[in-house]
């Protein structure tokens, strides 16, 4: 799942796109499906915060990680439960090829990382 972080030029996910996702993941925790969200931004840089740590925590046993950008930090949280990797980026480190690979197993998930990207792994709820 892809959300877009910017939101009438605001960093945050705006009413709608909480109500499309709060929904989306209803559906596919009736379904049985486990969801990865892909943003820009991470939870702790988003402008409605609170209410997606909201979202996080109701859906936390379908959302299996959120992966972002935008800091370059190449760091890794918890929000929620749910395991968030903020990548490294290029830009950061231009003497070093950096990039990660995301790999997803039955069991667990995990960022394959190079250059300056640290590898993470993490077990499927």
């Amino acid at each position: 799942m892809v959300l877009n972080t910017s939101e009438a030029g605001d960093v945050r996910l705006g009413n709608a796109q909480l109500f499309w996702l709060d929904q989306t993941l209803e559906q596919a925790n009736t379904r049985k499906q486990k969801v990865m969200i892909f943003a820009h931004a991470p939870p702790r840089c988003l402008g409605d915060a609170t209410q997606v740590n909201a979202l996080l925590s109701k859906h936390r046993k379908v959302i299996i990680g959120w992966l972002a950008g935008h800091t370059h930090a190449g760091e890794f949280h918890q929000v929620e439960g749910v395991p968030e990797v903020e990548l490294s980026a290029v830009l950061e480190n231009p003497e070093k090829p950096t990039y990660a690979i995301l790999k997803i197993y039955p069991d667990h998930w995990e960022i394959e990382g190079h250059g300056a990207q640290k590898s993470y792994r993490f077990p499927l709820n």
